[in-house]
């Protein structure tokens, strides 16, 4: 693993994706104590972009990190983080803890864009203010999960004691999930805004799974299921 630990990342502009950093094929890494801020990609992944590409996935360890005011200009991909795998053998993982992600923006997955044969992982993270533009008919203002491979792996992901509030969007301002191989499980967090399951010219159901999870009133849980989409809900537990 290359480390990154007490480094400021900031203002970079790419004509490709990866903004700030650009992790790919089998280059693992762990970004401690950092600050990933202002960076611009014409691309995915301003701040930080993440692709499983050749014949190993890439693993990355994220903590006590910001991410915060990073922009695709293209209405590309994950705003913040943009998470891929090549294929079923070959995934992008990442694990985030104590960090901040906030303030990003693009059309899809303002936050943070989990694509095709991806996993990610939070624990105390804030997720916040982020944008998919509206203007766009963006999704998943805060995170967008958006896997179009019916096979295995699905995309995952796992959330724990996370607070998602003040993001925008379409469709899903928190949350979005598209396609039937796409998960969410949130476990013990604060929902500040709507969660909305698959977008209807898809077909195939998203899953979602909540326990012990906070909605601030007047949000929902939405499933699309006009055209042919369907949304699957269970395991639904809050308070």
């Amino acid at each position: 693993f290359l480390t990154l630990n007490n480094v400021i990342i900031k203002d970079n502009i790419a004509n490709v994706s990866g903004g700030g950093v650009a992790i790919y094929d089998r280059a693992d890494m762990n970004i401690i104590n950092c600050r990933i801020i202002g960076n611009t990609s014409d691309g995915d992944g301003a701040g930080i972009w993440i692709l499983g590409s050749s014949t190993n996935k890439t693993i990355v360890n994220i903590d006590s990190t910001e991410i915060i005011n990073n922009i695709c200009q293209l209405n590309y991909h994950g705003g913040g983080i943009y998470i891929h795998g090549l294929n079923p053998s070959v995934v992008g993982e990442a694990y985030i803890t104590n960090s901040i992600i906030s303030g990003n923006s693009n059309r899809t997955g303002g936050g943070v864009y989990v694509g095709d044969h991806a996993y990610l992982e939070m624990e105390y993270v804030e997720i916040s203010n982020n944008i998919a533009h509206p203007s766009s008919s963006g999704t998943g203002g805060g995170i967008c999960i958006s896997d179009q491979d019916d096979g295995d792996p699905p995309s995952i992901g796992k959330l724990t004691n996370v607070t998602i509030f003040g993001n925008n969007a379409t469709y899903g301002p928190s949350i979005y999930l598209a396609h039937g191989n796409s998960f969410a499980n949130i476990q013990n967090s604060i929902i500040g805004g709507d969660i909305e399951t698959n977008q209807a010219d898809f077909g195939n159901p998203s899953h979602l799974t909540i326990d012990y999870t906070n909605f601030t009133p007047g949000n929902e849980i939405r499933s699309d299921v006009s055209a042919g989409g369907q949304g699957v809900i269970y395991n639904l537990s809050t308070f």
